[in-house]
């Protein structure tokens, strides 16, 4: 999960998507020691910050 995330943050931040990649760093650091119920939260958090990087995204276009 931490290499995951840590991918995911480095894309999120080449893509200047900031709370993606904010999230994501969140994921790595915790991904060792955390319970998993906080990791879902964090991954659905992700999810979310996706999404609304992708509306964002869409709003732009026309």
């Amino acid at each position: 999960m931490a290499l995951l995330a840590h991918s995911a943050k480095g894309a999120g931040s080449m893509i200047c998507a900031q709370r993606y990649a904010a999230i994501a760093g969140a994921l790595e650091e915790r991904a060792p020691s955390a319970p998993l119920e906080e990791m879902q939260q964090l991954a659905g958090e992700l999810a979310a910050a996706f999404d609304e990087f992708l509306a964002t995204l869409a709003s732009r276009e026309g």
